[in-house]
């Protein structure tokens, strides 16, 4: 059996499912305001993210034995999936925001940074913006400085990058939940009351590598729909409740990683929640995940601004309105050829963004607009 195959037996399509919903949220924290801004907490699914990486990169490790396992190999590629697209969604807003700045475009402020007409002072900017390893949180290095970042997703991957670098030593010491849990968790609380985020993000992969080995020992085990059901919903309070501030930090944070390994726990096991979250359009988003959440703010912040709402109206319907046939009854089919039919309306929907962003152009504002010198 070749790699490919033994990796289709062992993935849990459920995770993809978590981790897709978890990338639309965050999306949906960035592109909305009041309540559902709240509601949506989009520090707390980053914590998802760094749980279910903690999980699902040591699997293979835990099953193949930490002695046989291809750490370099394993490294090299994990560093590969993660630098290239960071750095090239990175060097497109850099490039972006420089022809911005020099036709007077309206930008972020970000962009500010490539107004200079000093090649050394805009490849300094540059090599500032791809210093992932200097970020500990959104926008905040470790020296406690700030960065008007171009790509602001692009923060977590550092730690993403450091945990993938410390796997051979998670695999060794971060598998016993019964100790992982209570030390995590202590984890947070002090990072909650110093105020440095280092503390809960790497402790967070913790759990995961500690959920990866019970995996391996117990197999996936099972868990009652009557049970399943009702513990994700308290898992989703648990996460929300952080975005409204009811509770103080050091109470709220705790109870948000809480919600968010009950999460992952109801997805790792068998049960009517992870099977929903195996559905093909729920695991297409989590293929998608990565290049959503990486893009995603760059989008909002170089393309929305130039579709007109029309536009936006017409594309947020074409997916509603059903398909009927000669007699105005909707088509029953197998459930092959329902999703086939879903795909295509989904496919129709992308060609009909892209034509709008092509047209979009003769709709932009008089203010967006390179003013001529008088």
């Amino acid at each position: 059996m070749n790699e490919k195959e033994k990796d289709s037996d062992t993935r849990i399509y459920a995770l993809d499912g978590l981790r897709g919903l978890a990338a639309l949220a965050v999306v949906a924290y960035h592109y909305t305001g009041g309540a559902l801004r709240q509601l949506l907490p989009g520090a707390q699914f980053v914590t998802l993210f760094f749980i279910l990486s903690g999980l699902v990169l040591s699997i293979v490790p835990l099953r193949v034995g930490i002695d046989t396992y291809n750490w370099s190999r394993y490294q090299l590629r994990r560093i590969a999936r993660l630098a290239i697209p960071t750095c090239t969604a990175i060097g497109i807003c850099c490039i972006v925001s420089t022809i911005a700045m020099h036709m007077g475009w309206k930008a972020e402020e970000y962009a500010n940074a490539f107004s200079t007409s000093s090649p050394s002072a805009w490849l300094h900017n540059l090599l500032t913006q791809l210093d992932m390893l200097s970020m500990t949180t959104a926008g905040t290095r470790v020296d406690g400085s700030t960065l008007a970042m171009a790509d602001l997703p692009s923060w977590s991957m550092c730690w993403e990058l450091l945990f993938s670098l410390a796997l051979p030593v998670y695999v060794i010491i971060a598998t016993d939940m019964r100790f992982v849990a209570p030390i995590a968790l202590a984890c947070v609380l002090l990072s909650e009351w110093t105020q440095w985020p280092p503390l809960r993000h790497m402790a967070m992969f913790a759990l995961g590598v500690a959920l990866a080995k019970r995996l391996t020992d117990n197999g996936r085990e099972t868990m009652r729909d009557v049970v399943a059901v009702p513990l994700a919903l308290c898992g989703i309070v648990l996460v929300c409740q952080s975005g409204f501030g009811l509770l103080p930090g050091i109470v709220a944070q705790p109870l948000a990683v809480c919600g968010c390994l009950i999460l992952v726990v109801v997805a790792l096991t068998c049960n009517v929640v992870s099977d929903l979250l195996s559905t093909p359009p729920v695991r297409w988003l989590g293929r998608i995940s990565f290049s959503l959440y990486l893009t995603h703010l760059p989008v909002r912040d170089w393309i929305v601004p130039y579709i007109p709402v029309a536009f936006i109206g017409r594309l947020c319907m074409i997916p509603i309105a059903p398909t009927r046939d000669r007699n105005s009854r909707v088509h029953r089919t197998d459930r092959r050829q329902t999703v086939r039919r879903s795909w295509r309306r989904w496919y129709s929907c992308i060609r009909f963004f892209t034509n709008s962003i092509r047209f979009s152009v003769s709709y932009m504002p008089s203010n967006l607009l390179p003013q001529k010198q008088s």
